[in-house]
């Protein structure tokens, strides 16, 4: 998982994407100075879990957060994206009891490479089997039956 400037690339990685249901009417009812804050604390909390796995946080928008993993050890990746859900769903919980982290993960190839505005270029992924993920259906932890294999 490089950052270096340089022509886009094909990576293999294991990606994950996540949301906060309840989150809308939770920042709704408390305010969007809270859910600024809150938010940063739950952005620490995405870095410091994945980073156990080689992990990385590609972009956060609002409550949805890209993660990219190494294909090397997926059964680590999995257990540091349960352990992020875990510690994610105290700190929402805190908030509001209603908010719950969904996450959803697979593998592919995708097209990794610096990306965005004219000098606010950040390493990002794009590609048919990311795309393929955010399409699949949302539910608590969901796991792509590509990566499934690769996890037996």
């Amino acid at each position: 998982m490089g950052n270096s400037p340089g022509p886009p690339r094909n990576e293999k990685l294991i990606f994950a994407i996540t949301r906060v249901l309840g989150s809308t009417k939770a920042c709704a009812e408390r305010g969007d100075e809270s859910m600024f804050r809150l938010l940063g604390q739950y952005y620490s909390v995405a870095a410091d879990a994945v980073a156990a796995a080689d992990g990385r946080v590609i972009k956060c928008m609002g409550d949805g957060t890209l993660i990219v993993f190494p294909t090397g050890d997926p059964i680590a990746t999995v257990e540091a994206l349960r352990r992020f859900q875990e510690k994610a769903n105290q700190l929402w919980g805190e908030f509001d009891e209603r908010c719950q982290v969904q996450v959803k993960v697979g593998v592919g190839t995708v097209v990794a490479g610096m990306l965005g505005a004219p000098g606010e270029e950040r390493y990002d992924i794009i590609g048919t089997a990311l795309n393929s993920l955010t399409k699949a259906p949302w539910g608590e932890f969901e796991i792509s039956a590509e990566l499934e294999d690769r996890l037996r």
